[in-house]
């Protein structure tokens, strides 16, 4: 688990498929909603989900799937999850240089 910005944090779940990842995130996610509600601090928590299989090449473009889908999660309506499987083995080639 890392920090990645004010209010972003990136979990890195090796061997876990995106089913899983997700159970295991909705249950963070109420259990912090939970917490939240005990002390009155309206705070919620947008979790967007990228799983890959195979991984994708660099890790930068992993973190920038991540980061769309959780915005993806905030346009649609905040205190979610959202998950994206993305095929890493589909992904597209490097432009040629001619």
């Amino acid at each position: 688990m890392a920090r990645i910005g004010g209010d972003e944090f990136a979990v890195l779940l090796p061997a876990t498929d995106g089913t899983m990842a997700a159970r295991i995130f909705d249950r963070i996610r109420l259990e912090l909603d939970r917490a939240m509600s005990l002390r009155c601090w309206p705070v919620t928590f947008s979790v967007g989900i990228a799983s890959f299989s195979p991984p994708l090449a660099s890790v930068p473009e992993m973190l920038q799937t991540a980061d769309e889908v959780m915005y993806a999660v905030k346009r649609v309506g905040k205190n979610r999850l959202e998950l994206r499987e993305v095929d890493g083995s589909c992904s597209p080639a490097e432009p040629s240089r001619n």
